[in-house]
């Protein structure tokens, strides 16, 4: 399987204030986690268990109390932020596109660095995910969920990112385009040799779409294995009681 280590946390620790002025209180605490290059690796976890959190923390977008996060074996503190964000790429559970066209989302990574796609470029890049070029001069607010959620991809995929992190990526779908979704997360890793980190409650995909399933719990990992043996020998009675969600047709993580 794989074996470079492409983001490594240790003792990673997140607080935040509580209503009452105060009061703090640790989102995520001691959390260990390798991920490896080139692999897809699902977070699952009960709703507060810290996983949208834990994907912040890895796109450098959630500060952290204690620990250390490496990336490619070099602090993560070290690295210039705007040069990780474009090597780690979040996708949100509600695409967060500007009210303009597609092509003005997808021109918006490369135009911080004085450049342009060319038509050809930009096509190619909603090939990637699945859409035509008619689609380059839709306006955003015309499009589906499914659309929005494929130029939010394609507009992550812009950066060439190393990492593609997804914040429950078919939350808002039906299950046909859920599963065009992930289909298409799982080629895409595959083309280009992608790592992909994904939140799910798609427990089919977890244990079919993913190499590895993370389980988290009280702001640690409760149980990180290979999918198919997390599915069917457990490590926990914990992740017995996902595996069996899913058996049951669905479980709402």
């Amino acid at each position: 399987m794989h074996h470079s280590k492409i983001l490594e946390l240790s003792g990673v620790g997140v607080r935040k204030r509580r209503s009452r002025e105060d009061e703090y209180s640790w989102i995520l605490r001691g959390l260990d986690l390798t991920v490896f290059a080139g692999e897809r690796l699902a977070l699952i976890g009960d709703s507060g268990s810290g996983k949208t959190t834990l994907l912040r923390v890895l796109a450098d977008l959630e500060p952290i109390r204690e620990g250390e996060i490496l990336f490619n074996n070099t602090p993560v503190r070290d690295l210039n932020p705007s040069d990780y964000r474009r090597k780690v790429g979040l996708v949100q559970q509600t695409p967060a596109l500007f009210d303009v066209d597609v092509e003005y989302n997808l021109q918006f990574a490369p135009k911080l660095e004085n450049k342009e796609f060319s038509r050809e470029e930009l096509i190619s890049l909603l090939a990637k995910v699945g859409l035509g070029e008619k689609l380059l001069g839709a306006k955003v607010e015309t499009l589906s969920v499914g659309q929005a959620m494929r130029v939010a991809i394609a507009r992550t995929l812009s950066m060439a990112p190393s990492v593609l992190l997804m914040d429950e990526p078919t939350s808002a779908l039906d299950p046909l385009s859920s599963h065009k979704i992930l289909e298409l997360v799982k080629n895409l890793s595959r083309e280009m040799a992608m790592t992909a980190v994904l939140v799910l409650h798609d427990m089919e995909f977890a244990k079919n779409g993913a190499d590895r399933v993370a389980l988290l719990h009280d702001g640690r990992i409760a149980a990180c294995t290979g999918s198919k043996e997390f599915f069917s020998n457990p490590p926990t009675d914990l992740a017995k009681r996902f595996a069996e969600g899913l058996s049951r047709g669905g479980f709402d993580a």
